[in-house]
């Protein structure tokens, strides 16, 4: 059964009905490209078709027919929720994807969002994998002890996160996020207590933070949570 994809090949996620899920930003001019992968097949005619549910609200354009599949763009004249199915070789629907249009803004309270700029930009491969990352899909690129990750990073959260960073925002701040910014302990770490930190000093590393997330460049954090005697710091 054919199935809509990133144009380089990645499965959609899917809700609970097996649709796949697109999501599109719904800014003038923005579009996402898709590619539904069902074959030509042998057959004298080809009924292959990409058919909205509202072509007044959700246009299907640039559709390209290949051998083994169909790519197209998709975009929508406002936020709502749609349905574009596909249609095989034969004109019997092959399957069906749900799309979800909307203005992709910054989270309550946040001047720079680098997650709602990946959506905004219209890359379905970029714009899928934050949907994995936010489903806390198991295979998503953050999850530094899925198999792709273990093999790869050895499942290193820092490592991790520099390459995955890397995929989804294309650069990453070189700043070591190992640089320790607590006061210098004097003493084995009993309690989360004994790690001090200065005012001054953290607010300098968050203005440096900020400055290079004005620039669109993710920064790594490492944040101390808890500590115990047997764990050195």
């Amino acid at each position: 059964m054919g199935k809509f994809q990133t144009t380089a090949g990645k499965s959609l996620v899917e809700d609970t009905s097996g649709r796949g899920i697109a999501w599109l930003h719904i800014r003038s001019g923005s579009k996402i490209t898709l590619k539904f992968a069902e074959g030509r097949g042998n057959g004298p005619t080809d009924g292959r078709k990409i058919v909205p549910d509202d072509p007044t609200k959700i246009t299907v354009a640039d559709i390209a027919q290949g051998q083994s599949a169909m790519s197209c763009s998709l975009k929508a004249s406002g936020p709502g929720l749609f349905a574009v199915k596909g249609f095989n070789a034969n004109g019997i629907l092959a399957h069906s994807l749900l799309v979800v249009a909307g203005s992709f803004n910054n989270h309550p309270g946040m001047d720079t969002d680098l997650l709602a700029g990946v959506c905004q930009s219209g890359d379905a491969d970029m714009i899928l994998e934050v949907q994995r990352l936010l489903y806390n899909d198991r295979d998503n690129l953050f999850d530094q002890h899925n198999e792709k990750n273990m093999k790869e990073n050895g499942g290193a959260c820092g490592k991790v996160c520099n390459a995955s960073g890397q995929k989804v925002f294309s650069k990453i701040n070189p700043i070591s996020y190992e640089n320790p910014y607590h006061e210098k302990l004097k003493s084995a770490v009993a309690k989360r207590e004994d790690v001090k930190y200065r005012s001054t000093t953290i607010g300098t590393v968050r203005t440096v933070i900020k400055e290079w997330l004005k620039k669109g460049v993710p920064v790594r954090v490492g944040t101390l949570h808890s500590a115990h005697r047997d764990v050195p710091y």
